[in-house]
């Protein structure tokens, strides 16, 4: 199982719980269809995911993907963080430190319109990113 990836259901019939991440004394666990929880020191919040979630190093933020949508979570609080990234859909996926999470950008949020993918660096503490790397 490739790490951050939440197993289907069915996937692991014996396991009724599976390990997605672990950081910092928080898990990060598969509980269900689409459904997954993020319990440790101060910290309980289940959120809805389709693809991936993935922790920060500290364990205090989650990425996920739910619904073709971008999600960054605060786990202590369950408060979604939104990212200044100037573009129209993005998408949280892999951290770079406990404060710097990757993001992927498209100018639109229509999965037909989406041409030029952009790559930027994003600090979640004040929800300002980068300038964009433009990938052809």
């Amino acid at each position: 199982m490739e790490r951050g990836v939440l197993p289907r259901k069915g996937q692991h019939p014996a396991a009724e719980v599976d390990a997605v991440d672990a950081e910092a004394g928080t898990l990060l666990r598969a509980t269900g269809d689409r459904t997954a929880r993020v319990t440790g020191p101060g910290r309980s919040l289940t959120l809805t995911v389709d693809g991936f979630a993935n922790l920060s190093p500290d364990g205090a933020h989650v990425v996920a993907e739910s619904d073709d949508v971008g999600v960054l979570q605060d786990t202590t609080t369950g408060q979604l963080v939104l990212l200044d990234t100037g573009y129209g859909w993005e998408m949280p996926f892999q951290w770079l430190d406990d404060d710097t999470v990757a993001v992927l950008a498209y100018d639109t949020e229509d999965p037909e319109e989406r041409d030029v993918p952009h790559l930027l660096s994003c600090t979640v503490s004040t929800s300002e990113c980068g300038a964009p790397a433009t990938l052809d």
